[in-house]
């Protein structure tokens, strides 16, 4: 389903200008793109940078994914207020403490640069 969505606004994207112009945006290959369009590529795969490259609009609530413009409640704005001021290591640490201590999965261990 999340799949779908999101093949589905990277076409909307690529109805409005080109694939190549989606493709530098996101700093990936135009093959890329089409393979995410036509199944040979996952977007599972896709990492939450490439993401918000490719729509930098894109609003997510821990509650669910929300279309640009939508109203969120006033904890999901502080924290996502919080979040965009992190650098990208120390929001990997918040994911991982958020899974450890809120989900019922395996935690995620931290792997050591190098």
């Amino acid at each position: 389903m999340l799949e779908q969505l999101i093949k589905d606004a990277i076409r909307k994207e690529c109805r409005k200008t080109t694939q190549q112009e989606v493709a530098e945006r996101a700093g990936i290959s135009q093959t890329h793109i089409n393979g995410l369009l036509n199944g040979r590529k996952s977007v599972k795969k896709m990492s939450i940078d490439t993401l918000a490259r490719l729509f930098p609009d894109l609003k997510i609530s821990l509650h669910g994914w929300e279309e640009s413009g939508a109203v969120l409640s006033t904890i999901d704005q502080k924290i996502l207020s919080f979040i965009q001021e992190l650098d990208d290591e120390v929001k990997l640490d918040v994911f991982r403490t958020l899974i450890e201590n809120f989900s019922d999965k395996k935690p995620v261990k931290k792997q050591k640069a190098g």
